[in-house]
């Protein structure tokens, strides 16, 4: 199991860029999305990867990844990826969704239990990631955002951490 880290991301300034930030954030009924702010490749979500013949080729293959649907927890259909899955998949890094999360986004997954506040000051989003803050989601908002203060700090209790970003 992941050891849990609380993060605290509090937005201030203009109130037209605190709506554009709330609207970029929101993904349906999730009122904060590293997704919206930092799109993975929507490739990655049916990208399987066998490490020990990647590492063993070196490159990308239809014998080293192949695309998968899931239905929940199962996998329901498994094919080898075509020629253009394959030069796209050649195109992104890392070749693993988890992988790609935790280099782009700062860590292995999508957010857990956001709470929103909002006061006079700006807005608020408490949240859970999984072992490391989300630094890559923060620092792709604070340049899409150069008009707004965002403050970001974390939490690792099981490891005694704590820290800003």
């Amino acid at each position: 199991m992941a050891n849990v880290c609380f993060n605290i991301i509090s937005v201030s300034g203009n109130r037209e860029s605190l709506e554009r930030l709330r609207e970029k954030v929101r993904r349906g009924s999730e009122p904060f999305c590293f997704d919206a702010i930092v799109p993975m490749p929507p490739l990655l979500n049916h990208i399987i990867e066998d490490r020990d013949a990647y590492e063993r080729l070196g490159k990308v293959t239809d014998k080293t990844h192949h695309w998968v649907r899931f239905d929940g927890h199962e996998i329901v259909e498994r094919r080898q990826l075509s020629e253009f899955e394959l030069r796209l998949l050649d195109r992104i890094e890392p070749k693993t969704a988890d992988w790609w999360c935790v280099t782009h986004w700062g860590c292995k997954w999508e957010v857990e239990d956001v709470d929103t506040s909002e006061n006079d000051d700006g807005i608020h989003y408490d949240f859970y990631t999984p072992w490391e803050p989300p630094v890559g989601v923060v620092k792709a908002l604070r340049a899409q955002f150069p008009d707004l203060k965002i403050d970001a700090s974390y939490e690792i209790q099981e490891d005694e951490v704590e820290g800003q970003y």
